[in-house]
């Protein structure tokens, strides 16, 4: 990502998650979690924050198309990051998948791919049919099909 569009992307992040007027702890978390993956200091963070904190902003697609699809499963992150998508955060996040052309099947797969990523990351666990180690997030063991 280009050093320039840091900053609206974060800015992107942070206003969705005001849009509930309520910018909580686990939301500061998430987007701070976001500035360090994009590789963005904290003074990039600051000068977002401050440009949502202005008003008048509007959410604005940055960079290339894998960027804009990046920062979309980013806006979901973070207006999940409280347990809920509020009813004010859903038509900002429907505005922005449509501006960069992401279908509801599409729209639907960030969605369910941003919760998996909300979930604590723990190590493999053992399955209780064949005692073999499996990703956590497994419903059935992939070597015995037990049922986890």
């Amino acid at each position: 990502m280009r050093k320039e569009d840091m900053i609206p992307y974060l800015a992107n992040a942070a206003l969705v998650s005001v849009a509930d007027g309520e910018f909580n702890p686990d939301e500061a978390k998430a987007i701070d979690s976001i500035r360090k993956e994009i590789g963005a200091g904290e003074q990039e963070l600051k000068e977002a924050l401050n440009i949502v904190a202005r008003g008048g902003l509007k959410l604005m697609p940055v960079g290339r198309f894998s960027d804009k699809v990046r920062n979309l499963e980013d806006m979901i992150f973070v207006s999940l990051a409280d347990g809920k998508l509020d009813k004010k955060q859903k038509p900002e996040i429907l505005s922005f998948a449509k501006a960069i052309k992401i279908s509801q099947t599409q729209l639907t797969q960030l969605l369910s791919e941003t919760k998996l990523r909300l979930k604590p990351q723990s190590g493999p666990i053992k399955c209780p049919s064949c005692s073999k180690e499996i990703p956590p997030e497994s419903k059935f063991c992939p070597f015995c099909g037990g049922k986890i």
